[in-house]
């Protein structure tokens, strides 16, 4: 789980993103319409839905008992990545500064 400064968004312009990310547009979708069209989305027959993980999008944890803090704590205990070093996450993305 990444921490907010690793997500690309993290205290960025949406402009700053679409440099970064080298994409034409960013639009970004509302959470509650994303769960509305995955509930729209479902196959006949398909068990209904009542709701689904989305928590890296809106931090509501299905398990319902994950904290700010706990969170914190987590991220405490990470190995940080020293400046400099090979980012071989699958998601790396370049530095900005860079």
């Amino acid at each position: 789980m990444p921490t907010p400064q690793e997500l690309v968004a993290h205290n960025r312009s949406i402009e700053e993103i679409r440099e970064l990310i080298g994409c034409d547009a960013l639009i970004y979708q509302d959470v509650d319409a994303m769960k509305q069209a995955v509930r729209n989305a479902q196959s006949s027959g398909s068990p209904q839905l009542d709701g689904f993980d989305a928590s890296c999008f809106d931090g509501v944890y299905v398990a319902g008992d994950v904290t700010a803090q706990d969170i914190a704590k987590l991220n405490e205990n990470r190995v940080s990545q020293e400046e400099g070093d090979e980012d071989h996450s699958r998601l790396a993305l370049p530095n900005a500064s860079e």
